[in-house]
């Protein structure tokens, strides 16, 4: 199941990497897509723009359902430490 595209843009002197996440809302797929996006973490070199929609929710406060899944909420977010993964939130 695809959950990321990336791209490879270029300019005239220099080439970065952005790829989208629209992640899937079975939770049981989110670690293929965690497992892609580590693994591109460690093989690119070029600078990486990472964005989109996880599916997740790291905040009980962002939660507007009343379904705050704590353990979905931690995996997310130390994932998220463990890989140097910054969340700007809403840009």
């Amino acid at each position: 199941m695809t959950q990321c595209v990336t791209l490879k843009l270029h300019s005239s002197n220099q080439s970065w990497f952005f790829s989208n996440v629209y992640a899937s809302l079975i939770p049981t797929f989110h670690s293929l897509l965690w497992g892609h996006l580590v693994l591109m973490s460690t093989i690119l070199k070029e600078v990486w723009l990472l964005s989109g929609d996880f599916n997740k929710i790291a905040l009980p406060s962002k939660d507007i359902r009343g379904l705050f899944n704590a353990y979905g909420a931690s995996t997310f977010t130390n994932m998220m430490v463990d890989y140097n993964f910054f969340n700007s939130g809403y840009v």
